[in-house]
């Protein structure tokens, strides 16, 4: 449960840092990479521990779980990275903060945390990436909606078929008593 909730932190930090740019409000978006990435380094780690926790999972192997772990460190260097180069360029920055160019103050620090911010966003998509073995047992099945006409009565049971092999098939519904 926590890894979902950190989960959807970071994904609602990717929707701040998204809608509200550097340049616009630097608060709402500094909040939003805090979750994106913060809270998003929680969630891998946290679901590295389970997979480590949980190695019978069909899909699941020991260089798929030590490859989650080695990307849940180096992304832990580079948020490390990111925050301490960020920290550089506190008040350092140039009059138009969308044009850095190499003769500024920082200018280094200031590439450095683009950088590391850069490579962290590629390392998640990445992490996951790494769910695709195990999701490849997943299975669909199909929804089943039951409807009472009155308390204590039978139901009639609706179901909806849909032909798998082209997504486009003909819909059958049935109807019967249970």
């Amino acid at each position: 449960m926590a890894a979902l909730v950190m989960g959807l932190f970071s994904a609602f930090g990717i929707s701040l840092v998204g809608n509200f740019q550097e340049t616009n409000v630097v608060v709402v978006h500094l909040i939003g990479a805090f979750f994106a990435f913060g809270m998003g380094l929680v969630y891998c780690c946290l679901q590295t521990y389970l997979s480590f926790k949980l190695p019978d999972i069909p899909g699941s192997s020991r260089n798929l779980r030590v490859g989650r772990l080695a990307i849940c460190i180096l992304d832990a260097v580079f948020i490390l990275t990111l925050m301490i180069a960020a920290a550089f360029t506190i008040g350092e920055r140039p009059n138009n903060p969308r044009k850095w160019t190499p003769d500024e103050p920082m200018y280094g620090a200031h590439l450095t945390s683009t950088i590391s911010e850069w490579l962290m966003a590629f390392l998640t998509c990445l992490y996951l990436a790494t769910f695709t073995p195990e999701f490849k047992y997943f299975e669909m099945i199909k929804p089943e909606i039951m409807f009472r006409d009155t308390p204590g009565v039978s139901a009639i049971r609706i179901t909806k078929d849909i032909e798998p092999q082209t997504g486009d098939g003909p819909e059958k519904f049935s109807e019967g008593l249970t």
